[in-house]
């Protein structure tokens, strides 16, 4: 009875729409730039369906050219009829966007400011232009913020020549306070009626035409070798909208809090594709926040910027938890708010005897193969790294039924099946292109037990061994979204610490999660790292996997009370900035994969009052952030948590400094003359600690008394030469190095993949 009345008032308010614009309809046409930059929305979907976000910079079309903005209210989003007009061609209301140096003349310049300062409205915005360096870019009104569109790019030199003089820039008058725009958030695309059967099903979008990358490939720079770091000796591109973001968050910020978040807006970081209107432009969001114009805006510097994306829309996406459910489905249901996925009794992906057909060809169609189309389009153009599906493969280890009979929520066969095939398919097509792919391995908190009782970094090698996919990824991406610590030594074999071992031994440290006594292997990434490229090796003969560490957030990795408490952990630092000098040759970089600030889900209640439709309990944990009354709720995963990135920055390790210099000194675009930006300065090398008389030690009676690094090396596998004036040896880096102690040249120690050269 209840869902026959909605129908019915729905109904009458169409009726009533059609009858009190009939009158309208009528009407002479009008300009409406009011509307400039909206998406445009049909019924019967229109406006009902969308986010906060995306309902204000959109418009419903109704027949006879009747047009409504779409406007957020107490309800969610409606259509606003008070504010109807009968619109001539919209997109031709709005403001010319300059397409020529001398178009500027007639604008003000904001200098290296943001275009958001320009003001709240379609024609202050479009009178400004911000620039950097030579670059000048026009300020475009994108239906509810100013933004500086990477896309009306232009390169003027002479600018202040040519217009006789530097406009100045203006101040805009006093506003009342605003909350910061907010990327659009990972909210699904709208879908069509339901069928008798009120099965929601998927609308793919719209095929717009094929990417139009720069016809010319850079000057001053070459694509990188296969099978080489593609992070070395590059320049990182940085994320726009999170320097925007950021700068919200400092504009109330102060002190030492204030001093780290400044040293973080040029830092680069990796974007989420979450959704597939993230991949092309013109599907809602502003150019710089899909891959088509951030790749766009990359090829403009030469050399080109090195971007880093992230992979993240399988079916059944995060089958173990509920914070970050997904766009596609195995099977359609219920409507619950940014997920349409069928939920079983068990509130989570219910399974189905069947192979999730419509979920993988979805995946495959419409999010797969055009973000493979417009990555080939860049090849030679535009470096690109791809961190694969977080989260999925490592479920497949410890959150099925086998591991959990009672307790594995979504992640059943038909998951799986989802999982493994979704992410076969993306490493093949993304083969076709030049982009460098890590598959996300969890974390050593995660995949770290590698006993012969229950050896899950063995299974999960085992897994990605029967995948076939080892001959097309360069590696992996651990500690994705979490916490966990890098580490500062390798032991010299995987396992040395495992239970009460290792004690004394100096690669045992950096285990604030108390992983060792629990007989884990991998109690920092670095030592992770290890055993994951042991079994890798062991599973697939002659793959050597290379890997990412994530240092978005882990600069104070002992704050939690509870390390399965994975939400919003309260006072975790930001880590290491981005960097290719790593504790072992085997990893190729520390980088910002998580972007820092942005939630990992919401709480039971969010911001505004209004219920979480993705609530997990872990958000709520007693670690998380919003788990007390005297916090703020957490916004919903992907958006921005002000309260959090100010105690990310309150407990932040940025490390090394000359690094966070080189940031914070802004990466060039181009040289001062529109040419090429000049290479970036080589690290100096770090003086060594002064460093007391050696020793040999370890847990082996062995140890004792011996006078050099080689002699130490050859007692026992467990010695470990501690200090100064050793002299060089041979060393073995893992269990498959024991033959590595018997070796005297350095030439023949290089050559053997298992053994490194050690010397004072």
């Amino acid at each position: 009875m209840h869902a026959l009345l909605l129908v019915v008032v729905l109904v009458l308010r169409i009726a009533f729409a059609y009858h009190g614009f009939s009158a309208l309809a009528r009407q002479t046409p009008v300009a409406c730039p009011e509307l400039c930059g909206r998406t445009r929305r049909v019924l019967p979907t229109g406006c009902k369906s969308l986010s906060a976000q995306d309902c204000n910079s959109s418009y419903l079309a109704m027949p006879n050219s009747v047009a409504m903005p779409c406007v957020w209210t107490c309800s969610g989003c409606e259509a606003d009829g008070q504010t109807a007009k009968k619109c001539s061609s919209i997109p031709q209301s709005c403001s010319a966007i300059p397409t020529t140096c001398q178009d500027l003349c007639s604008l003000t310049a904001l200098g290296a400011g943001s275009c958001e300062s320009a003001g709240a409205s379609s024609g202050s915005c479009s009178g400004h232009y911000i620039t950097r360096g030579s670059i000048a870019v026009p300020c475009e009104w994108m239906g509810c913020t100013c933004f500086h569109n990477g896309a009306n790019l232009l390169s003027c030199p002479d600018l202040g020549a040519m217009c006789g003089s530097n406009p100045t820039p203006s101040t805009p008058s006093p506003q009342s306070p605003r909350p910061t725009p907010l990327p659009p958030s990972p909210t699904p695309q709208p879908t069509p009626p339901p069928t008798q059967q009120a099965t929601l099903v998927p609308t793919p979008l719209p095929t717009p035409p094929a990417p139009t990358p720069p016809s010319s490939g850079p000057q001053c720079w070459k694509p990188i070798p296969p099978k080489t770091n593609p992070f070395l000796d590059q320049t990182y591109y940085v994320n726009p909208s999170y320097k925007d973001l950021l700068q919200s968050s400092i504009d109330t910020a102060d002190g030492k809090i204030k001093e780290t978040m400044q040293k973080m807006q040029n830092v680069p970081s990796a974007f989420w594709i979450d959704i597939k209107s993230k991949i092309r432009k013109g599907n809602g969001h502003p150019d710089l926040s899909t891959v088509e114009g951030i790749l766009e805006d990359a090829a403009k510097c030469d050399p080109p910027h090195l971007v880093v994306f992230i992979v993240y829309d399988l079916p059944n996406r995060d089958c173990w938890a509920l914070a970050s459910n997904g766009e596609i489905c195995c099977h359609y249901g219920k409507d619950v708010g940014r997920t349409k996925c069928k939920m079983g009794s068990n509130g989570f992906y219910e399974e189905f005897p069947t192979k999730c057909e419509d979920g993988l060809k979805e995946y495959k169609e419409t999010y797969i193969d055009p973000f493979a189309e417009v990555v080939k389009s860049y090849d030679g153009k535009v470096p690109v790294v791809l961190i694969l599906e977080p989260d999925s493969l490592p479920n497949m280890i410890t959150n099925m039924k086998d591991s959990r009979p009672t307790e594995f929520r979504g992640c059943h066969d038909e998951t799986q099946t989802a999982y493994m095939e979704g992410i076969k398919y993306a490493v093949d097509k993304f083969a076709e292109t030049d982009a460098v792919m890590y598959l996300d391995a969890g974390h050593g908190g995660w995949l770290g037990w590698a006993n012969d009782n229950d050896d899950q970094t063995g299974k999960f090698a085992s897994l990605i061994g029967s995948m076939n996919i080892a001959s097309k990824i360069r590696g992996f991406a651990t500690n994705v979204a979490n916490y966990q610590p890098i580490g500062k030594l390798v032991c010299p074999e995987p396992g040395t610490c495992r239970g009460y071992l290792g004690d004394g031994n100096p690669c045992c440290e950096d285990d604030p999660c108390g992983l060792r006594s629990h007989w884990n292997w991998g109690h920092n990434e670095l030592n992770y790292v290890d055993v994951l490229d042991a079994r890798m090796r062991k599973a697939i003969p002659g793959f050597e996997p290379k890997f990412v560490i994530d240092t978005g957030r882990n600069g104070n990795p002992s704050a939690r009370t509870d390390c399965g408490n994975w939400c919003n952990p309260r006072n975790n630092g930001i880590g290491h900035v981005p960097t290719t000098k790593t504790p072992d040759p085997r990893i190729d970089a520390l980088y910002w994969l998580k972007t820092p600030g942005e939630s990992d889900g919401c709480t039971e209640l969010k911001p505004d009052g209004s219920k979480c439709p993705r609530f997990d309990a872990m958000c709520e944990s007693s670690d998380s952030i919003g788990g007390k009354a005297t916090e703020p709720r957490a916004p919903e995963a992907g958006l921005w948590f002000d309260y959090q990135i100010k105690q990310l920055a309150e407990h932040a390790d940025l490390g090394d400094s000359w690094w966070v210099d080189l940031y914070q000194g802004g990466l060039q675009c181009r040289g001062s003359d529109g040419g090429c930006a000049p290479p970036l300065p080589t690290m100096p090398p770090t003086p060594g600690p002064t460093l007391p008389p050696g020793k040999c030690e370890g847990n082996d009676g062995r140890c004792a008394g011996k006078a050099s690094r080689k002699a130490c090396y050859q007692a026992s596998n467990a010695c470990e030469w501690t200090g100064c004036c050793g002299g060089p040896a041979c060393k073995g880096k893992n269990y498959n190095g024991w033959a590595c102690k018997a070796i005297g040249e350095q030439s023949a120690c290089d050559a053997n993949a298992n053994c490194e050269w050690v010397t004072d």
